[in-house]
């Protein structure tokens, strides 16, 4: 399924930029740059419409231009940029994401953020692709170097 949001930059007042999705109510995000934005902004949509799917709601309609700028909050100030952000759930995963929250070094997230600028795709999606192939090469008794040590999985803790 293929779905796409106009996304409202608005200047944040400690720089950067607050992100607003107002199809999505629940789609506020931020970023440093105009193309962190777009990545933070796909992502933010797929969460919010992942909920929304799993909640058995209806994925809302995209406002078209320029109707959407009637819906900008005016409390977030002037419009700095309209930006359209398209997201795709893969066809052959039926189930909707759940959302959890991880912690990483700011270092790996500005690297993670620089691939995608360039390569395109969410944080989620790079790190769930990544996750499939680190467990499919443990699975096949390959050893994965982590920190300059062999890695070979530790049981989740709850």
């Amino acid at each position: 399924m293929k779905v796409s949001y106009y996304a409202l930059l608005f200047a944040a007042e400690e720089g950067g930029f607050c992100i607003d999705v107002p199809d999505l109510p629940c789609c506020v995000t931020e970023g440093e740059t105009i193309e962190e934005c777009q990545v933070m902004a796909a992502d933010a949509i797929r969460c919010c419409l992942a909920d929304d799917i799993a909640d058995g709601k209806t994925v809302p309609a995209r406002t078209e231009w320029p109707d959407i700028l009637k819906k900008a909050d005016p409390d977030m100030g002037a419009v700095a940029l309209v930006m359209p952000v398209e997201v795709i759930f893969p066809d052959n995963d039926r189930t909707p994401p759940r959302r959890l929250s991880i912690s990483l070094p700011e270092s790996v997230c500005e690297t993670i953020d620089s691939f995608l600028v360039q390569a395109g795709g969410t944080r989620s999606g790079l790190l769930a692709t990544a996750a499939l192939e680190y467990i499919a090469r443990q699975r096949e008794g390959d050893a994965v170097v982590l920190n300059d040590k062999p890695h070979r999985g530790r049981p989740l803790k709850r």
